[in-house]
């Protein structure tokens, strides 16, 4: 989605990648669940009604947005960021995150909170009451809960730091100053970064591929993503 935009940007024509963006977007779109989530489930496809996964939802809901942002006219696609935005607010617990508000279960608050916040970011509501009660816990939990490689785990990591980046202001900047010193400590003479085996993806065969990938999408929050909630600032390819 992010390349058919830039791509018509820039008057080029990739012969396939509208028809195939458009068929992946309607997946998506097809399989959302009434409660605006989605979910794994080998058995039955991607759609069971009695579950939801906020993990999941995550990756998709930055699909819908590259989708939005093309301008293509997708059936459904309005109404199923609508959806998801609904399933984000759903999930905030009282204590401010986003997940279940047992430590020791799956899918919990202290994992996947940064998931929550940068979905309401996304969408235009960074500045909620709800995303900044959702900043604060997850700041409050560094404080308490230091970063560190060995405790790392990079998918969660990926998401607070986009979720801090676009929060700005104190937030970001504690985060930042620990955690980005971390990251390029670690970074080996090849240019990857070691799995230090923690979280999801880093025991299911992605490895040290996975962990630099995680790594680079934490690094490029530097270069390639505006504040989605600053309506001032102008895209840069929108500039004169």
């Amino acid at each position: 989605g992010e390349m058919y935009t830039l791509a018509r940007l820039g008057n080029k024509q990739l012969p396939g990648m509208r028809e195939a963006f458009e068929s992946g977007v309607k997946t998506i779109i097809d399989n959302q669940q009434k409660s605006g989530s989605w979910v794994y489930d080998q058995t039955s496809g991607t759609y069971a009604q009695d579950r939801e996964d906020l993990s999941v939802a995550g990756w998709q809901f930055q699909a819908l947005k590259a989708a939005k942002l093309t301008s293509l006219k997708i059936d459904g696609l309005h109404a199923s960021l609508a959806k998801v935005e609904k399933y984000f607010e759903g999930k905030q617990t009282k204590d401010g995150g986003f997940g279940g508000a047992n430590r020791e279960s799956h899918y919990n608050q202290w994992d996947l909170s940064g998931v929550g916040i940068l979905g309401l970011q996304t969408m235009g509501k960074g500045k909620s009451v709800t995303v900044k009660k959702g900043v604060k816990f997850a700041a409050d939990m560094f404080k308490s809960e230091p970063p560190t490689w060995d405790n790392a785990n990079l998918y969660n990591w990926y998401y607070y730091q986009q979720a801090f980046f676009q929060a700005g202001g104190e937030e970001w900047s504690a985060w930042n100053k620990q955690v980005m010193p971390i990251i390029l400590s670690k970074k080996q003479p090849n240019g990857s970064w070691k799995s230090n085996g923690k979280g999801l993806g880093a025991n299911s065969g992605g490895g040290d591929i996975y962990s630099t990938a995680m790594c680079t999408l934490m690094l490029e929050v530097y270069y390639r993503y505006l504040k989605v909630g600053d309506k001032e600032h102008e895209s840069i390819f929108r500039k004169s």
